[in-house]
C-alpha cells in the first residue's frame, strides 16, 4: 500500500476487511518499505504501480519508478486495455518507511470488517454470549432492547446461528 504518511486512518483497513471477508477473526496488513511519492497527489498512481509491480511476480520494495513518465504510462495502459510493469529509474529513490512493518486489526461481524463500519465511533455492538463474536446492530437486526439495561436483570444475546435462528434477549 502506498501512501502519503506512515499513519494510515482505520477506515483504508476497514475497506481491506471488506475486500477479504477473511473468516478470521484478525487482518494482518503488511506495510513495505515503498518508494516515497514525490508531491502529495500520486498516492493513487504509486499504489497502482506497486500492484502491478506484484503481479507481475517484482518486489515493489526494490523498485524506484521513473516519476515524470508514471502517469503516461498509466494512461497507455488503459488505453492499450493491458498493464505492463511501471518505468523504473536506476538510481535508489526515497522510501516510505525505513522498515518493512507488520500490523493487524480485529475484525468483527459477519460483515467481517473492523470495530466500526463507519469510523465515527457510533456503531452499536453486542457479543453473543454462546460464541463470544461481537456483532454491529445493524448488520443483524439486533433490536434495541438489547442494549437497554433492564431492571436487575442482565440483557443476554445470542445470534441466531448460535440459538437455532432466534434471538434470546
Amino acid at each position: 500500500m502506498s501512501c502519503c504518511n506512515q499513519n494510515i486512518p482505520l477506515r483504508h483497513f476497514s475497506r481491506l476487511c471488506c475486500l477479504e471477508k477473511t473468516p478470521a477473526s484478525r487482518i494482518y496488513v503488511k506495510l513495505l518499505m515503498v518508494q516515497k511519492q514525490g508531491n502529495s497527489h500520486d498516492c493513487g498512481l504509486h499504489a497502482v504501480a506497486n500492484l502491478v509491480e506484484v503481479l507481475f511476480g517484482g518486489d515493489p520494495q526494490e523498485s524506484s519508478y521513473d516519476q515524470l513518465s508514471m502517469r503516461q504510462h498509466l494512461h497507455d495502459c488503459l488505453a492499450q486495455g493491458r498493464f505492463s510493469v511501471f518505468p523504473k529509474v536506476d538510481v535508489a529513490m526515497p522510501r516510505f518507511r525505513r522498515t518493512t512493518k507488520v500490523t493487524w486489526y480485529r475484525v468483527y461481524c459477519t460483515c467481517r470488517l473492523t470495530f466500526n463500519r463507519f469510523g465515527q465511533g457510533t456503531d452499536d455492538m453486542i457479543e453473543c454470549e454462546e460464541c463470544k463474536e461481537w456483532f454491529h446492530r445493524g448488520c443483524v437486526h439486533i433490536p434495541w432492547t438489547a442494549f437497554e439495561p433492564l431492571t436487575n436483570e442482565v440483557t443476554n444475546f445470542r445470534y441466531r446461528r448460535c440459538r437455532g435462528g432466534a434471538f434470546l434477549i
